[in-house]
């Protein structure tokens, strides 16, 4: 029960951590909290949150000089 609500809580938390990081730099963020219903359509929608949310910390890190 509690891996299950953990679960939930951190499809709402890891894309809002994520777009404040843009914020703080003072850029739009891609993502935000929001994006965390698209978990909710079956198959696809976790594959779309997946994909935004990587892509938007992996464009970030890129930013400040990762390879």
């Amino acid at each position: 029960m509690l891996g299950l609500l953990v679960t939930i809580v951190m499809v709402f938390l890891t894309p809002g951590e994520a777009g404040k990081l843009y914020e703080r730099r003072v850029q739009r963020a891609p993502v935000r909290a929001l994006t965390g219903p698209w978990i909710l359509l079956p198959l696809a929608g976790a594959t779309v949150w997946f994909v935004k949310t990587n892509g938007a910390l992996n464009a970030y890190w890129r930013s400040l000089g990762a390879r």
